[in-house]
């Protein structure tokens, strides 16, 4: 496919509209602004000095242009409503003993978003980092389980990314959306035992929209992954890779690394642009020096996933990149059950490179005894060559996306939250496969249309 030119991109911008409700609409007056700082200066020649506690109102519009931290037992408090504009090049951190609390609404989500005009090509920062005291595989220090950092609901990250290290079961992920990340993955899990549900990842310009490494061991529901064939390159970490999830034991490619990256997962949907109008060309390379794939495994990965649909990658549904990967999965110590895959290339559909595992003197084994050993019926795994099969009611509709199934879809169904990992009271019984069922959890509070959304702007 070719590359997007400018002239497509400007058709993009003038097709793309309200999503949820009318984001692009200007509110009647401007707020007032003001600029916000981690730090107080003294009126008498004093050095500045951090403020402990700092609350951010509704009634006011924040531009943050300088790094922003909270320490060991500091506090950063922000009011549903709350809309924060960041210069490009910023990052806000939660170090280990700080805290976080942005507790949004479905009427009223807490907004981070960039201060430059909409549609900038250079509007991205880098995003908010949550530091736990959890356990890494990085380090070999015992970590803090329970470590609590922050509480995030019903927020939207835009332009920027979110990274959750060393993040502890103490901490609240959930309703958080991430969109137009620049070239960075759109959510990290980096070590830790944080659980989350229901997020968002929407036209990732990074490798990936939910990197898992380094040790992360929690529980995900409810995820969505949705790419936009304009954006999305490999260069960050994970590197080699554009993918929608991707899970790997140790960034550093330490294969002993412990505690084991061991990510307990269900109800996922993971879509890729499938071709359409403006897709780079590295989505359907098959030259095997890129990881493209809906899902990646690599380096000694460990998961239990169930109830995920992987989709509208063009060269590969699922890629595994080393040998533990593939044994793991072989012997049962990942899984993937009760999942729909679709991809085109019935030969790359599951690709594991051929010279890349032989058990105990078999094999080599390759892409054909990956489909066969996934897609046996024990493990309640279904293939599609097309998207059309899937029965999505218009996952790639610019102005308002619907990647939930329509009536009849085959997502309907064939749930299974038996056993030790998903009987466990964090997972929803839901009857679907997928992040999204007949109700959709994203109403209200998301905006697929950051591009030309106008904050604050009188009419």
């Amino acid at each position: 496919m070719h590359k997007p030119s400018w002239s497509c991109l400007a058709a993009l911008l003038l097709m793309l509209g309200a999503c949820q409700k009318d984001m692009s609409e200007k509110v009647s007056r401007a707020m007032p602004e003001k600029s916000l700082s981690d730090k107080i200066f003294l009126t008498q020649g004093g050095q500045p000095q951090r403020v402990p506690v700092i609350r951010l109102s509704k009634d006011t519009v924040y531009v943050l242009s300088e790094p922003f931290r909270r320490l060991q037992g500091e506090q950063l408090i922000v009011e549903a409503g709350t809309l924060i504009k960041v210069v490009p090049g910023v990052d806000i951190i939660i170090e280990p003993g700080g805290w976080i609390e942005a507790n949004g609404t479905e009427a009223s989500p807490v907004v981070f978003t960039s201060n430059l005009p909409r549609a900038s090509a250079a509007a991205a920062w880098n995003g908010i980092i949550l530091q736990g005291e959890d356990s890494s595989n990085q380090v070999s220090t015992p970590g803090q389980v329970n470590d609590t950092t922050g509480r995030l609901t019903y927020v939207r990250i835009e332009f920027g990314s979110l990274v959750l290290l060393n993040a502890g079961t103490g901490n609240v992920v959930d309703h958080v959306q991430v969109s137009y990340t620049g070239q960075r993955p759109s959510f990290v899990f980096d070590g830790g035992s944080v659980s989350a549900s229901r997020l968002v990842s929407y036209a990732c310009g990074g490798p990936t929209d939910f990197y898992i490494t380094n040790g992360y061991r929690g529980r995900l529901q409810f995820l969505l992954g949705l790419r936009h064939p304009f954006f999305g390159k490999p260069g960050s970490p994970p590197f080699a890779s554009l993918s929608g999830l991707h899970i790997e034991n140790n960034s550093s490619g330490n294969s002993r690394a412990i505690p084991l990256t061991n990510p307990s997962i269900s109800n996922l949907t993971i879509i890729g642009p499938n071709g359409l109008d403006g897709m780079s060309a590295e989505f359907s390379d098959t030259s095997g020096l890129l990881q493209n794939a809906a899902l990646v495994a690599n380096v000694k990965a460990h998961y239990q996933i169930r109830h995920g649909l992987f989709m509208g990658y063009p060269s590969s549904a699922w890629i595994i990149g080393d040998s533990t990967s593939a044994f793991n999965l072989n012997f049962g110590r990942a899984s993937n059950t009760n999942s729909v895959f679709q991809c085109a290339d019935s030969y790359r559909a599951f690709y594991l490179r051929p010279d890349i595992y032989a058990p105990f003197g078999f094999g080599p084994y390759g892409p054909p005894d990956f489909q066969q050993f996934i897609l046996n019926p024990s493990f309640k795994n279904r293939l599609f060559a097309d998207v059309a099969s899937i029965g999505l009611e218009d996952p790639y509709n610019d102005v308002l996306p619907k990647p939930w199934p329509a009536a009849g879809s085959i997502l309907f169904g064939g749930t299974d939250f038996s056993g030790p990992v998903f009987s466990n009271g964090f997972f929803a019984r839901v009857d679907f496969i997928g992040a999204l069922g007949s109700q959709s959890w994203m109403a209200g509070w998301t905006n697929f249309t950051a591009l030309k959304t106008s904050y604050n702007e009188p009419k």
